[in-house]
């Protein structure tokens, strides 16, 4: 038969059914014998097809045989790869430009609330909320780091056995090199092109999240109270003391504080990641009114009696530990009578 392509058509056919309908792409050599390559349009690329027919029109070496299927199952291994994790960074992409996109809401949220009133409240409630934004859009970020790497190593692993496949006698297999092409100028382009455009949002974030830090900090310091019905007095030292226990320099770290005493087991899978500054503020904001169901003693308390009981009486930071949860207690108690 001269006419090979059609040959390719009616076999592509009849493995297919009329559903997962594909085109024709390209044609080739390998071994002397025609290659076509066809494809489905599916953007998807769990839905999508791609076939190769290979037809035997004269005889092959068959050691040449052997090393050309080892390749090929390669090759679209690779080509798979590279394909799927480029649709994961799409619905990344998508991701997270939506949290991009919030950035306004939550600025124009900030300036409402600095003009209005009950601003303590409602600023740490914004800034709960820009983290929980902020931890989400640096996982996007970096599973986007990690998408144009698995398709770098792809692409060039892809390279390297197409070059072995190019070497074997009568063969042309341009087919496999356009997609080289289309990998290295579209895929990989676009996937460095949304990472430029997304970075600046990690940075507005953070800038946000730390003007509304401020606004916290300077609303405490105008009232006669501070955070949390705390007396300005005792929550500076209070902020500064915890600020300097290790504890604090990370969630993991205050995670296993709170597992490893028994008397704050109530609360010991509250934390969530940040700063230490912001788990500080967290911690005060929301140990300052919960009690032990049992001796009814506070948490914020019983927090700072704990860390002071593990630092050394001889650090200067154990008095002022133990004198922070005294003063606190006679808050406490001028309050309930």
């Amino acid at each position: 038969q001269e006419d090979y392509q059609s040959l390719a058509d009616d076999c592509v056919a009849q493995i297919l059914l009329e559903r997962n309908s594909t085109e024709f792409v390209s044609e080739g050599y390998l071994l002397g014998n025609p290659i076509f390559e066809y494809e489905s349009a599916h953007t998807d690329s769990t839905q999508k097809l791609h076939v190769l027919v290979w037809l035997k029109c004269q005889d092959m070496n068959p050691e040449h045989m052997d090393k050309v299927a080892e390749i090929i199952l390669y090759l679209l291994w690779c080509r798979h790869k590279i394909e799927y994790v480029y649709h994961q960074s799409r619905w990344c992409n998508v991701r997270a430009k939506q949290l991009y996109g919030k950035l306004e809401q939550y600025r124009q949220r900030f300036n409402q609330i600095s003009q209005g009133s009950n601003q303590q409240s409602l600023l740490s409630q914004l800034r709960g909320e820009l983290r929980e934004t902020e931890l989400e859009y640096v996982r996007y970020l970096g599973e986007f780091v990690v998408h144009e790497n698995t398709i770098s190593i792809n692409e060039q692993n892809y390279s390297t056995k197409l070059k072995k496949l190019e070497l074997l006698p009568e063969t042309n297999l341009n087919l496999w090199q356009q997609f080289l092409d289309y990998v290295r100028n579209k895929l990989q382009k676009q996937i460095q092109i949304d990472l430029r455009s997304l970075k600046p949002g990690r940075e507005r974030l953070e800038h946000l999240k730390s003007t509304v830090g401020e606004a916290i900090v300077n609303q405490g310091v105008e009232s006669e109270d501070d955070s949390f019905g705390i007396p300005s007095e005792i929550y500076s030292k209070l902020r500064n003391a915890l600020l300097d226990c290790e504890q604090f320099d990370s969630v993991e770290r205050l995670r296993n504080f709170f597992r490893a005493n028994a008397l704050l087991t109530p609360w010991r899978n509250r934390w969530k990641a940040g700063s230490p500054s912001e788990l500080v503020e967290d911690a005060i904001g929301y140990l300052h009114d919960k009690f032990r169901s049992d001796t009814k003693e506070n948490a914020l308390v019983i927090l700072v009696r704990l860390l002071a009981k593990s630092i050394d009486p001889a650090d200067s930071r154990h008095q002022t530990l133990v004198e922070i949860a005294q003063e606190f207690s006679q808050v406490l108690t001028r309050k309930m009578t």
